[in-house]
Order: C-alpha cells, then structure tokens, then sequence
C-alpha cells in the first residue's frame, strides 16, 4: 500500500515559505553591508549615511516575519523545554496539540486585526516620518503577512499531529 506524500498546496506553501525565508537572510546580509558601511563612513569620514539606521530597523522587521513560518515549520523557535522533557510522550503530545491551538487562535487574532491596520494604513494614506518618506502601509504589511502564513503553519502542524504524524516541527 502506497502511503500519501505531502499534496500539491503544501509543497506551494512548503516552497513559499522557504523562498521567504531565504529573501529574509538576503535582507540580513544587506543589513550587515548597511551596518558596516555605516561603522565604515563614521569612523574615516566621521559623517555616517542618515538612512542606514532607518534602513536596518525595517530590514530586521521583514526578516524577522518573512522567516517566521519557515522557521516554525523547521521547528526553530526558542523554547524552554525543561518541563517538556520530563513529561511522557503522551503528555508532551497533549502539550504541543494545546500549544498549535494557542498558536492558531493568536496568530488568527493578529492576522485578522494586523490586517485591519494596514487596510486602515493605506486607506488613510498615512506616511511614515523618519529620513526617508514612504506609505506606512508598506512597512507594517509584512507584520500580518508573516502571522498570517504562522497561523497557517500552526494549522499544518496541528494536522500533522491529530494524524499521528511525527516530522520535523511536530511533536518529537
């Protein structure tokens, strides 16, 4: 009996997270060059660019949810696990199906709302103050974005667990 591999709308979501993920390590190697520029400009010209600041704090905002979903599903967020490895594997099961469930409501939550405030962002045509002027729509878009494909991956992974599948980012 052949066993099912992952469906076509998994390895889409599969490959769209990962290329996300590699454009937020794009966008970490462009911040290092920014950062050493910067050091670079204030240490022999004593006049660093006015932007680099700026430009780093909304490169570390993308990069950090536009790899959120992928390093969920690498199952490479911080936990604390001196509870968990003193649990049996029964329990450590229970946990991590209340864990997907908290993270689905929560990711839900801020999906939906971060949703409303860029909708809201744009329909207003606010514009981001600081050295360089831009829609602030633009650079908080990536917020709901990357909870949203959170909330999508805590599903995959909750799935994944109630079928008694255990994988890379499930309950191991």
């Amino acid at each position: 009996m052949k066993t099912k591999g992952p469906g076509k709308g998994s390895l889409i979501f599969d490959g769209l997270i990962k290329a996300l993920a590699v454009i937020a390590g794009a966008l970490l190697l462009v911040m290092v060059l920014i950062v050493s520029y910067n050091v670079l400009m204030r240490y022999f010209i004593g006049k660093p660019p006015v932007w680099a600041t700026e430009m780093t704090e909304w490169i570390l905002l993308y990069a950090t949810f536009l790899a959120a979903a992928w390093v969920l599903k690498e199952d490479g967020h911080v936990k604390i696990d001196v509870v968990l490895i003193r649990l049996s594997r029964k329990k450590q099961y229970i946990l991590s199906v209340i864990v997907c469930i908290l993270g689905i409501l929560t990711c839900g939550f801020f999906a939906y709302h971060g949703g409303k405030a860029v909708y809201s962002l744009y329909k207003r045509d606010v514009i981001m103050m600081g050295m360089i002027l831009m829609p602030k729509y633009i650079l908080v878009a990536v917020i709901p974005l990357g909870i949203l494909l959170s909330f999508v991956q805590f599903i995959r992974i909750l799935k994944g667990l109630l079928a008694g599948e255990v994988s890379k980012g499930d309950a191991d």
